[in-house]
């Protein structure tokens, strides 16, 4: 009862939203987007009373989707942090061996990732495997 109350608000602010940038649309652009909110809202409704009633493999798509969204967004993400790990190293900020195993760690999460190491990352890897699974914090 909650999420239908709670759907029904998100439905008519999107409405709402919609009717006053509605001046600066033509009507048929209008009417695609008026049209497409509201199927969004239908889909979003049936989710939330499938979770009412307990359906479990809502969560699964839900978690699947989230970790296909994740998976897109990590290899850049983990592309900045060793860059500034590299940064933060050659400025003397972290110690050699902090270095070592994170940048490790960075390029084991990539290579998982299936995003194509350089042949110096593959080399690190090699060279370096002897990290245990202990030594490592999670990339986060």
């Amino acid at each position: 009862m909650y999420m239908n109350s709670l759907t029904g608000l998100h439905g008519s602010y999107e409405i709402l939203r919609l009717k006053s940038k509605r001046a600066s649309m033509n009507e048929e652009d209008y009417r695609e987007m008026r049209t497409d909110t509201i199927d969004q809202l239908k889909d979003l409704s049936m989710t939330l009373e499938r979770i009412q009633s307990g359906d479990m493999s809502v969560f699964d798509q839900i978690t699947t989707t989230r970790l296909a969204i994740r998976a897109a967004k990590e290899p850049p993400v983990l592309r900045l942090k060793l860059e500034n790990l590299e940064s933060d190293f050659r400025l003397k900020r972290v110690d050699e061996d902090v270095y070592k195993e994170r940048k490790y760690e960075i390029l084991l999460a990539l290579q998982k990732l299936g995003d194509e190491l350089r042949s110096e990352e593959d080399q690190f890897l090699r060279d370096h495997v002897s990290f245990s699974p202990d030594d490592l914090e999670l990339v986060g």
